[in-house]
């Protein structure tokens, strides 16, 4: 009954005039995106929630009466992109197991543990263990999110509703960023702790991906959550067909992981898959998303370091707008090459300021550099590497692997996370700031390159076709 109100319903909310901007039969899609991507939203503010407690952690500090040395003050800022890492590969096989929706909503429990173990933590382990946990919440939802909202979308809005996904993660950090510039880290965590049961109190009336359906055997519900998906007037028989003609079509008697590596398709996936998440995290992101403070403190911005963090997190929402409303007109290659040029440029701009700085030149001229630069490093990640890499990971891995590819990709994302955020303050003390920058800037180099020679446009073409394009049909 709840189906078939929901499908009905999105005729009723919306009409049917063609010059509406979002068209009734999209209406559900781009709500069960939203639902989907609160989740996300939660796990941005897990990534955020680092920067408002201060360098070394000395709001922690004051506030719980805990002692935290700068060692301990970076495992309980990396230690959750380790959970993410671990998580990512159980995540993939329960997606395949129990289906995309149920794998998110019971994340809820193990993530609400998380933020208790934080709001009433009394020692370093304790905030080590609660984030461990917020992490494997977060990288789970790293890998259902854009499977979910690749096998509900239509192939032409496929890219505005796969921005979702970093669209939330921004919001989630910059509702960090400000709340933290307002209220002191406790209840800020307990504000976090809320935000996955919203999500569960929202997302578990959305319809389950019509593809795992299929891939379960089981068509008439696949049907039915297409029909709640697209409107009770689209005929959901010629898109049930070629999803079924393609699950056909890459069918083996062999376990999904000997058809990953036997598939020609598949093979390209993980290439394309894991350089954009390679370069996506090596560019040096989370260094800025997680030192954002201490960042415009050291570099001696005029402005308080925690409004200087208000500001990037405000242009990530914009720049990931932005991208929400062009990837579907101007393709995801041109984004990724137009994003990571500039992401070379502006941490080679960093690089130099950080290595005057280093050198004792005068800087005081050039005081707005590294926010001008950080500024544009944020707005052309959000356009472009930022939402793309989670985005096209839903979308070119064939479904009978989906849940085990995406979910690999995800941990290499993780486990890079890990590495720049745990060993960025180590690199910098060894070779200096301005020359990690500079690294990071040669990484973006080499990404353009991959980018170019590499990365398909998936624009407009429906999963079926991206394969056989993979597959050089």
């Amino acid at each position: 009954m709840k189906e078939e109100h929901l499908g009905n319903s999105q005729q009723s909310l919306v009409s049917n005039n063609e010059d509406q901007v979002v068209p009734a039969k999209t209406l559900v899609q781009y709500i069960a995106a939203s639902a989907a991507a609160l989740g996300i939203l939660a796990s941005g503010m897990t990534l955020g929630w680092t920067s408002p407690a201060g360098d070394n952690g000395k709001n922690l500090q004051s506030l719980y009466g805990i002692n935290i040395s700068s060692e301990e003050f970076s495992w309980i800022s990396a230690i959750a992109p380790v959970g993410a890492t671990l998580m990512c590969i159980p995540t993939g096989i329960l997606a395949d197991t129990i289906g995309r929706k149920y794998s998110m909503l019971l994340m809820v429990v193990p993530f609400t543990i998380g933020w208790l173990l934080i709001i009433c933590a009394n020692s370093v382990l304790m905030f080590c263990v609660g984030r461990f946990i917020n992490g494997l919440c977060g990288g789970a939802f790293c890998v259902t999110v854009p499977i979910y909202i690749a096998e509900i979308a239509e192939s032409n809005i496929r890219g505005t509703l796969g921005s979702f996904f970093q669209l939330h993660i921004t919001v989630g950090i910059f509702i960090t960023y400000v709340l933290g510039s307002i209220v002191n880290m406790r209840i800020l965590s307990i504000i976090c702790a809320i935000m996955p049961l919203i999500f569960f109190g929202t997302f578990m009336f959305m319809p389950e991906s019509p593809i795992y359906y299929l891939k379960k055997g089981d068509v008439d519900s696949a049907r039915k959550s297409l029909i709640r998906l697209r409107g009770v007037q689209y005929n959901v028989e010629n898109e049930l067909q070629s999803h079924k003609d393609a699950l056909v079509e890459n069918n083996t008697n062999t376990t999904p992981f000997w058809t990953v590596l036997k598939s020609k398709a598949t093979v390209k996936g993980f290439i394309i898959a894991y350089g954009l998440m390679f370069f996506q995290q090596m560019c040096g992101v989370n260094v800025v998303v997680f030192y954002a403070d201490s960042i415009f403190e050291k570099a001696g911005s005029a402005l308080k370091s925690d409004y200087s963090a208000m500001i990037v997190g405000a242009i990530q929402i914009v720049a990931v707008c932005v991208s929400t409303l062009v990837v579907d007109r101007a393709g995801r290659r041109i984004l990724l090459l137009t994003s990571i040029i500039f992401l070379c440029l502006t941490t080679c701009a960093l690089g130099i300021y950080f290595y005057l700085l280093q050198i004792n030149e005068d800087v005081s001229t050039i005081r707005w550099l590294p926010l001008a630069s950080i500024c544009i490093f944020i707005i052309m990640f959000n356009v472009g590497f930022g939402p793309l890499p989670w985005m096209m990971t839903g979308e070119i891995f064939p479904a009978e692997v989906k849940g085990v590819a995406a979910s690999s990709a995800c941990f290499l994302n993780s486990a890079l996370v890990f590495v720049v955020t745990k060993y960025f303050s180590n690199v910098s003390q060894i070779i200096g700031v301005g020359e990690t920058f500079w690294l990071f800037s040669v990484v973006c180099a080499i990404g353009t390159v991959f980018v170019y020679l590499l990365v398909p446009e998936t624009k407009g073409k429906t999963l079926e076709e991206i394969q056989r394009e993979l597959n050089g049909s």
